[in-house]
């Protein structure tokens, strides 16, 4: 009896032994379970992070080289621009250099003009002559680029807005001796006619003025 006593309850303590075994083993499984599904939104947030991180190093690598290409693009148009404004520069200075130059031969050719009165010996008369018809040919020439010049230098008068015409012909045609009397008043009149320049009263005279301040 009491070996049926100790064999029964043995029995039942390893019911219950196994039973806390096996809900041991349940609970081990859905814990295993869980970190499994755990560390699996983990690697896959991971693969996401890396393959976003991916693509963004991706993108900023086009976005530099496109930016260099621009940058290089811009450097060599700005190089050309340099050399180009660079070349204009050295072109005008030249061209004022060789209208300078022209303004004063003519200035000379006027002056020499202006002094043969008396006539030469016969062999002389020819040379004078072929340099007369030389002269007459630079004259004509260079007459385009002097009425430019002459009308600029009564513009720079005029832009002064404090010259009467008197004043004007006395320093255009006596002091520079860029053209004569009647000459100075044609051009004159062309840009009065123009409406480039006008009149203005200041104090009690009347002055040339520009044609942003003509009355």
């Amino acid at each position: 009896m009491i070996r049926y006593l100790k064999k029964r309850i043995l029995g039942n303590s390893l019911l219950r032994i196994n039973d806390r075994i096996d809900n041991t083993f349940s609970k081990l499984d859905n814990d295993v379970g869980l970190l499994q599904r755990w560390v699996q939104h983990l690697v896959d947030k991971n693969s996401e992070i890396q393959r976003s991180h991916d693509d963004h190093i991706s993108l900023t690598k086009r976005d530099v080289v496109k930016l260099n290409k621009w940058i290089a693009y811009l450097h060599k148009h700005n190089h050309d621009l340099h050399n180009h404004v660079k070349k204009m520069s050295e072109s005008m200075a030249a061209l004022n250099q060789t209208n300078q130059e022209i303004m004063q031969r003519l200035v000379q050719l006027e002056k020499t003009g202006a002094n043969r009165t008396e006539p030469e010996p016969e062999p002389e008369l020819r040379l004078q002559q072929s340099s007369r018809f030389e002269e007459k040919m630079l004259l004509e020439q260079i007459r385009p680029n002097r009425k430019n010049y002459v009308i600029q230098q009564i513009m720079e008068l005029v832009a002064e807005n404090k010259y009467t015409t008197k004043q004007a012909e006395r320093m255009i045609v006596d002091e520079k001796k860029l053209c004569g009397r009647t000459t100075f008043y044609g051009h004159l009149r062309e840009l009065k006619r123009d409406k480039a320049i006008g009149t203005a009263q200041l104090g009690a005279k009347m002055i040339l003025v520009d044609s942003k301040h003509q009355n």
